[in-house]
């Protein structure tokens, strides 16, 4: 473990075991429910800042270290935003403060969502997606899950997004979807003869993907893009073979892999 990280996100091994089978995924598995804790995600996000840190000091390429620092800006975006509840008030303030190039990264945790922010001068780029796929997509597949990331991209005009209502509404809603169910966008199940919520599988995050895109949609622009056509001037979506599990084993639910370590390897290409 490094020496250097903070007294306060020191991990216990048990809690270091538990964070490398999500990162590197070795073969022997828990075979039921453990998700990871906010300290373990705050290390691995402290762990990616000091990386980035240290790689930048060796990396003379400007273009190189340019991208390295819009990655640790947006690291230390999502670690002070919010790891464990989003928080409306620093979010809207990182929003106001972005710059031409920023990268805002963030995870609806309840809503099974990321949602990117980029600054492009006179537009701020909204990018959404799916965190965790369905239990039922990632059994079905031989191998890896084949995605496209991200989602819906819309860009709407800097001056609207840094207007103080648009802020204050976009910031509030996104605290509020971040810790709060929605029963229509959780699965259901047939037992008994009775329909019930399956809170084993993932959430749709249609709320986020699709309400929220469509919010955006009213106030700004669709901007089309796929991974074989991608220009400098628009976010370019790509290709990503996904590796996850679905392990049943006993407990409330299985096991599947960290959902904040996808935002983070989304996010990360986002800034080429």
């Amino acid at each position: 473990m490094p020496q250097d990280m903070p007294d306060e996100l020191q991990l216990e091994d048990d809690e270091l075991a538990s964070l490398i089978n999500h990162v590197f995924l070795p073969p022997k598995l828990p075979q039921a429910r453990e998700g990871t804790t906010t300290r373990q995600n705050r290390f691995l996000i402290q762990l990616l800042e000091d990386t980035a840190t240290r790689y930048s000091v060796d990396e003379k390429d400007g273009r190189s270290n340019e991208l390295i620092n819009v990655a640790r800006k947006m690291l230390a975006s999502l670690r002070e935003i919010g790891i464990g509840g989003i928080g409306e008030a620093t979010l809207r303030k990182k929003i106001r403060d972005m710059k031409h190039g920023d990268l805002i990264a963030l995870h609806i945790t309840a809503q099974n969502a990321g949602l990117l922010l980029r600054h492009a001068g006179e537009e701020i780029i909204f990018s959404s997606f799916e965190v965790s796929p369905a239990n039922a997509e990632v059994m079905g597949v031989t191998g890896r899950l084949v995605c496209t990331y991200p989602g819906p991209i819309i860009a709407v005009r800097t001056e609207k997004v840094f207007d103080s209502d648009f802020l204050t509404a976009f910031s509030s809603f996104l605290e509020k979807m971040d810790t709060e169910e929605v029963t229509q966008a959780i699965p259901v199940t047939e037992k008994a003869g009775s329909t019930v919520s399956e809170h084993r599988d993932t959430t749709d995050p249609m709320l986020v993907t699709g309400m929220l895109t469509g919010i955006l949609r009213g106030f700004g622009r669709t901007i089309e893009s796929s991974p074989e056509r991608a220009t400098n001037s628009s976010p370019h979506r790509f290709l990503k073979r996904v590796r996850d599990d679905v392990l049943f084993g006993g407990g409330e639910g299985p096991w599947r892999r960290s959902p904040l370590w996808l935002v983070l390897r989304v996010a990360l290409r986002m800034p080429e």
